[in-house]
């Protein structure tokens, strides 16, 4: 509940700094771009490197095992505080993200929004009925490619916004325009968007390494 307030006064000053940025309003947007395409990144690699997540879950319920009942508590509200007000902050970025670059309403934003959450609800909903029986494999692998999606997405608009700003310069490419894509004609813009690939392409075959690796030294354990 703290995470979820701490989410929402979030949301209210992002919008007022948002508003100091004024005339620098492509700068403001391409910053924010990029910032949401690295926090992308980011969470991509928790959800592909499934392995390492699992190692990581273990290593906590030893710390819970040996803990004191008082100290368990306050880790719990403390994993509870960073988990949510993580995906808080990240809805928060994502959402002024979009408000920024489809320069619509924010009503049809906010609706969009909603039908996430609805969507999230079913979901969830109908996972609790088979989650159990459910390989799990498949829906994270379609939730890291969304991921590297809107990450490739994000790099290229971040960077065609700084250069409108005058930020970054721009150097002709020949490539198609693709602007739902976010592919644009310039070596900076493509060439993020190919940083984006290959750390997605990283993320991956790590995870295939651990796996493997994993896979050989378990049988002997």
């Amino acid at each position: 509940l703290i995470a979820l307030a701490a989410g929402g006064a979030t949301w209210f000053a992002s919008g007022h700094i948002l508003r100091l940025g004024g005339a620098r309003r492509e700068l403001v947007e391409g910053v924010v771009a990029l910032v949401a395409a690295v926090v992308l990144l980011f969470a991509g690699h928790y959800v592909l490197a499934r392995l390492d997540a699992r190692r990581r879950v273990e290593a906590l319920k030893r710390r819970f095992q040996v803990a004191s009942p008082a100290r368990r508590r306050l880790l719990l509200i403390g994993l509870a505080l960073l988990a949510v007000y993580r995906e808080a902050f990240e809805v928060v970025l994502f959402l002024r993200a979009i408000l920024l670059d489809a320069h619509a309403s924010a009503a049809a934003v906010g609706l969009g929004a909603l039908a996430g959450v609805f969507g999230c609800v079913v979901v969830v909903a109908l996972l609790g009925g088979v989650g159990r029986r459910l390989n799990p494999g498949p829906l994270l692998t379609a939730s890291g490619s969304l991921l590297c999606v809107l990450a490739f997405i994000l790099a290229g608009k971040g960077v065609r916004a700084l250069q409108e700003a005058g930020t970054l310069g721009i150097a002709p490419l020949a490539v198609p325009r693709v602007e739902w894509l976010g592919v644009f004609p310039t070596v900076q813009s493509v060439g993020a968007q190919l940083f984006v690939l290959l750390a997605f392409a990283g993320i991956i075959a790590l995870s295939l390494v651990r796996r493997a690796t994993h896979a050989g030294v378990e049988p002997s354990s």
